[in-house]
Order: C-alpha cells, then structure tokens, then sequence
C-alpha cells in the first residue's frame, strides 16, 4: 500500500464494490486506526485506507 489510491481510483472500487467497500468500512471504523471516529469524524474519515484494503482485496487488475 506504498503507492497511495486515487479519488478516481477509490470511487471507481467504491462504486464497481459497494457491498463489499462498506464491509471494509465498517471494518476500519471499528478498529478507528487513529481514534478519529471515536472523536467524532464522518463514517467516511477512512475511506483512502478502505480503498487500499479493498484494492488489495479485489485486485482488479
């Protein structure tokens, strides 16, 4: 996950993967890396590191 994903990336698997973008979501929420969440940041506040997982996870290459 060096290579960090594009917004045009990250919506391209959001849209293409949604049931499964919202699992990893929901996922990355719960572990709340850096306690944003907890402190009150959008359910989107992760949404880049959900991408790279779920770019990992599909591998749509």
């Amino acid at each position: 996950m060096s290579n960090p994903l594009s917004k045009e990336d990250k919506d391209y698997l959001k849209k293409k993967h949604t049931k499964y973008f919202l699992l990893v979501r929901e996922i990355i929420n719960e572990l709340d890396p850096v306690g944003l969440v907890e402190m009150g940041a959008p359910k989107d506040e992760h949404d880049t590191l959900t991408g790279q997982v779920l770019a990992l996870i599909v591998n749509d290459d």
